[in-house]
């Protein structure tokens, strides 16, 4: 027998199953094959409307929240798929929308599947400006700021005006996420203690686990000014300018000068290389992080970082805007 005809026996006998044991007219079978067929795409297109818009009106049967939001999303990533009437036939997806903040009302929140779910909703036909006027409505300041910052939702210029306090804090948390993403960095790649401890400390870390990788992932140096964080409000003058000089530290721990930044480090992933050129890389990057781990003990060094940080924790400095 080959693999096919046992695979339609095995899934024959699975539902088979299933009807003969009681699970007829379970609802853990509706939940369990409608959050499991919206990964198949081939099977997905094989459902109707009239099953979809039936699937809405049995949301009031399941009772927990995470639940009932895993089948909304799993509803509408079906629609997506089989191209939904979703403007001849509105009033289903907004059903779908007032069950789904009904459960964000109740206490939901789970990163992915609000991104995802809130995506979806956007592609099919909801307006952005109805969603953000919906969730100031619902939700205090707070909640809408994470909200929105986490699906990339922004306010209208022609809505500024009347939104202009979510707008600012919209506006400096996003200022404070590129200065955290900046500091943080700078603050790994210099921490001579994270270095020293990086196979313990490294663990919690799954960007920069590794000194050579945050080293050769620094963009800034002399070559290579971020002048525009500056005109962004993110960092200062003399910020940039300490990032810049601790750059060119790095970079002069390098015989060829010209090799191995952060623009050539993106340029090796788009590449073919072989093995062995790959290997010797990295190898030349290792001893240029090994010479900037010695370089970061020198008072030259410390006393810049002693400029930068002023003795504060690093928190106290990535979530302070200049």
């Amino acid at each position: 027998m080959d693999n096919v005809c046992l695979l339609k026996e095995v899934n024959e006998e699975i539902i088979g199953q299933f009807f003969q044991n009681g699970f007829k007219y379970s609802k853990s079978i509706f939940l369990l094959f409608l959050k499991g067929i919206k990964e198949e795409y081939n099977l997905s297109i094989l459902l109707d409307d009239t099953i979809l818009e039936k699937s809405i009106f049995l949301l009031d049967a399941i009772e927990k929240k995470e639940e009932k939001a895993e089948v909304i999303n799993s509803i509408l990533n079906i629609m997506y798929d089989v191209e939904y009437d979703y403007i001849g036939k509105k009033d289903y997806i907004d059903l779908l929308l007032k069950s789904y903040l009904e459960e964000m009302d109740k206490g939901y929140y789970n990163r992915k599947n609000i991104k995802e779910t809130m995506f979806l909703f956007l592609e099919l036909g909801i307006e952005k400006q109805n969603l953000i006027e919906e969730m100031i409505k619902r939700y205090d300041k707070e909640k809408c700021i994470k909200i929105f910052s986490m699906i990339g939702l922004e306010v209208d210029k022609q809505n500024s005006l009347r939104y202009s306090d979510i707008v600012y804090l919209l506006e400096r948390r996003k200022k404070l996420s590129k200065r955290f993403r900046l500091i943080f960095h700078f603050y790994l790649m210099t921490e001579k203690d994270y270095v020293k401890n990086i196979e313990i400390a490294g663990i919690y870390f799954k960007l920069y686990h590794n000194h050579m990788l945050t080293c050769a992932d620094w963009g800034i140096s002399s070559r290579n000014r971020y002048i525009c964080y500056i005109e962004e409000g993110i960092i200062s003058e003399k910020e940039e300018a300490i990032f810049t000089k601790i750059g060119d530290f790095y970079y002069n721990c390098m015989e060829k000068k010209s090799n191995l930044g952060q623009k050539e480090m993106l340029d090796l992933e788009k590449q073919e290389e072989s093995g062995e050129e790959l290997e010797e890389v990295f190898e030349e990057l290792k001893i240029v992080s090994s010479k900037f781990s010695i370089q970061l003990k020198t008072k030259q060094v410390q006393d810049l970082l002693q400029q930068f940080f002023h003795g504060k924790s690093l928190f106290e400095v990535a979530f302070h805007l200049p």
